[in-house]
């Protein structure tokens, strides 16, 4: 990209990071819950180059704390020796240019939702309920796979009259974009929540950019510490937090209810599977798309 004039620039952070592609999904998605404003990619034969802008303001010593142990976590999740590398620079705002936004498009979800950068008009979807989402949604690279397992299924789930006052919980919300759609698309009770007190004012500012702060609970908690029954209980996790709280999804599940579940690699599936079949639930459904797979249980009335 070309920089502009710098008279009436600012300096942005930007995180450059050499990367294994198969890093990619997880990573745009981890870095946009960090607060990153805009992500651009560079391909090779076998690694790439993620850099990611995150505004004037510098990330938190944590941010970048976070995102090595992340990759780390990564590598050991796809069973790789870590090699990565990650530089953090000061660039001019212009070097971010208006033109990272031109391939990204909305993102359609079920037949009543869109989800969609605001810089977009909606003149397009009068008949559609329609939902902005900057920057906390990797519009540049289709979307997470997993957040699209599980708005897919989602919204399969709420099309039927008989889910509309479902009472939802939505695990490690992040950006709230499960939570958003679980409001827009429904009538009942929806709890979001998320151990990291960090990720919650991305949470909070989407839902009032969207008019849906009255529509939805927010906390800082773990899943332990909640009380009550859900009808429907979504959670995009890693495998290994997915299995440690089995237990107790489990038990936070009514009769009858689903769990939509994802984050999941395709070879961590039947792991991630047995341990919630072994609280009661059945799996009933079962998604794959390139490395991810995303799973739907039911729990016996």
């Amino acid at each position: 990209m070309k920089a502009g004039s710098h008279k009436k620039s600012v300096s942005w952070s930007e995180v450059v990071i050499e990367h294994v592609p198969e890093f990619r999904e997880a990573l745009d998605n981890f870095l946009f819950e960090k607060g990153a404003l805009a992500l651009v990619h560079e391909e090779t034969s076998d690694r790439m180059i993620c850099r990611a802008g995150f505004g004037s303001e510098k990330p938190a010593g944590e941010t970048k704390k976070d995102l090595e142990g992340f990759l780390n976590e990564l590598a050991g999740i796809f069973d790789l020796r870590p090699s990565h590398s990650i530089k953090w620079r000061s660039v001019f705002e212009d070097t971010w240019s208006e033109e990272w936004k031109r391939d990204l498009g909305p993102l359609e979800v079920g037949s009543g939702l869109i989800i969609k950068p605001s810089w977009l008009d909606n003149k397009s979807w009068t008949d559609r309920i329609i939902l902005n989402l900057d920057p906390g949604l990797a519009f540049g690279t289709g979307l997470h796979a997993s957040t699209r397992f599980c708005l897919d299924a989602l919204a399969e789930y709420l099309a039927f009259p008989e889910n509309a006052e479902a009472r939802i919980l939505d695990v490690g919300t992040g950006s709230g974009i499960l939570a958003m759609a679980s409001a827009a698309l429904g009538r009942g009770f929806v709890l979001a929540i998320d151990n990291d007190p960090r990720v919650l004012p991305v949470a909070v500012q989407n839902l009032e950019n969207n008019g849906l702060a009255g529509s939805v609970e927010l906390a800082c908690a773990d899943p332990a510490s909640i009380k009550g029954q859900f009808d429907l209980i979504l959670a995009n996790l890693f495998s290994g937090e997915l299995i440690r709280l089995a237990p107790t999804l489990g038990s936070l599940g009514a009769d009858g209810g689903k769990l939509i579940l994802s984050g999941i690699l395709k070879h961590q599936a039947k792991a991630v599977a047995n341990s919630f079949t072994s609280t009661g639930f059945i799996l009933t459904e079962h998604r794959n798309e390139g490395e991810w797979a995303a799973l739907v249980l039911t729990k016996p009335s």
